[in-house]
């Protein structure tokens, strides 16, 4: 027996976060506009809700590194 919905039992944030990974919904970086999807640290609801691209993601990381060493 298959299931119809594939996201049936999942919260809708899940559900929009592989929608965006994937590339299907065009989401884009809050913080320098590039397209989510082809990088591992991609985040659709960043820290602050927002998606955030691998790229800047790493960067913010590294700054929050630097600020408590």
């Amino acid at each position: 027996m298959t299931d119809d919905n594939p996201f049936d039992g999942h919260e809708l944030r899940d559900a929009r976060m592989v929608e965006a990974l994937m590339g299907w919904d065009g989401v884009t970086c809050a913080t320098c506009g590039a397209a989510l999807g082809t990088d591992p640290e991609d985040e659709v609801d960043g820290d602050a809700g927002q998606p955030i691209c691998g790229e800047c993601n790493r960067a913010r990381n590294f700054d929050l590194m630097r600020e408590h060493q």
